[in-house]
């Protein structure tokens, strides 16, 4: 049994491919689309076609003029892009239509996975294979990586206890989404998703700073990437902001406390870790605080490898 487990999200995609005994590919790229003509004349190996129309999908998507990239900012376009990302998924790894495909949507737009599922479902249908589709909400499937793994994936943990009492925090470009955890088992009652509360929130503060600071305009991708280097360079002039990013972090993990506070109480004071994972973790991993468990690699996959891990639960 062969399982496709695919995280789209609105700034990358993460894959996770492998069969009944191990995972065998894991990568990820760019949650970017942009239309292009087919030109006969040239065999174009970037080409993604779909409905009778063609793309750029991942980085070929960011190469090309600004104008002709779509962009992924909300759910329906999330949706529509969906079917493109899996076509480039498959198409790097370099495989047949596996049997399971897991995906999976925000707590904050969950309500839509009868319709995500169908418009995968479709998708397959119109290329002649029969797949089972599974869509699962991100964040609560990260759990099922930690109770494998606990902070340490790849490396199986061997200290992690799962019957913990935490609070599981997915942090994705926009949307933060939130469970708690008792004894091991993900509480119904507490589960949220909240849109534009996630590290799109450090990446709007630093633009904040840099434009106080410089008097610099840089929209809020720009300052996504610049999150990751410290730095960042206009008509030749470098600019090191390392404190205004280590100050959005900061506001940023008590505005999530906040946040947290205000969806389900006084929890924090009774849970054992605030446990964040998600792309998001990478800028707060330098935190030292030992109430805060987070990922030192690959934080972005846990929804992605959860996906698989509940794959391998399904019956062949």
């Amino acid at each position: 049994m062969n399982i496709l487990a695919v995280d789209t999200g609105f700034g990358d995609v993460k894959v996770v491919y492998g069969d009944s005994n191990s995972v065998k590919n894991i990568f990820k790229f760019p949650s970017a689309v942009a239309q292009v003509e087919k030109n006969a004349l040239v065999n174009d190996v970037n080409l993604i076609e779909h409905e009778g129309r063609s793309f750029y999908v991942g980085d070929a998507a960011l190469g090309i003029q600004n104008s002709a990239i779509i962009d992924i900012s909300d759910y329906s376009r999330l949706e529509k892009a969906t079917p493109l990302f899996l076509l480039k998924a498959i198409k790097d790894l370099d495989i047949s239509v596996p049997d399971i495909i897991v995906l999976g949507l925000s707590i904050a737009q969950v309500s839509n996975s009868g319709y995500y599922k169908e418009t995968v479902e479709n998708l397959f249908k119109g290329l002649g294979k029969d797949v089972r589709v599974i869509v699962l909400p991100q964040g609560a499937a990260s759990k099922l990586t930690i109770d494998r793994y606990g902070a340490t994936f790849p490396q199986v943990s061997k200290d992690f206890n799962p019957q913990l009492n935490y609070v599981l925090c997915d942090i994705g470009f926009n949307t933060l989404d939130v469970c708690h955890v008792v004894n091991g088992k993900t509480s119904a009652n507490m589960l949220r998703g909240i849109e534009k509360q996630g590290a799109i929130v450090i990446a709007s503060a630093l633009v904040e700073k840099i434009k106080e600071a410089h008097g610099l305009n840089l929209t809020v991708n720009e300052a996504r990437q610049i999150l990751n280097e410290g730095s960042f360079k206009r008509r030749g002039v470098s600019y090191e902001v390392v404190s205004f990013i280590q100050e959005a972090k900061l506001a940023y993990i008590e505005n999530l406390k906040v946040i947290i506070e205000d969806q389900f109480g006084d929890i924090l004071d009774k849970v054992d870790n605030l446990f964040i994972v998600g792309g998001g973790a990478y800028f707060l991993s330098d935190i030292t605080d030992p109430f805060f468990k987070i990922p030192k690699e690959q934080a972005e996959y846990y929804n992605a490898v959860g996906y698989y891990l509940f794959g391998l639960k399904q019956p062949a």
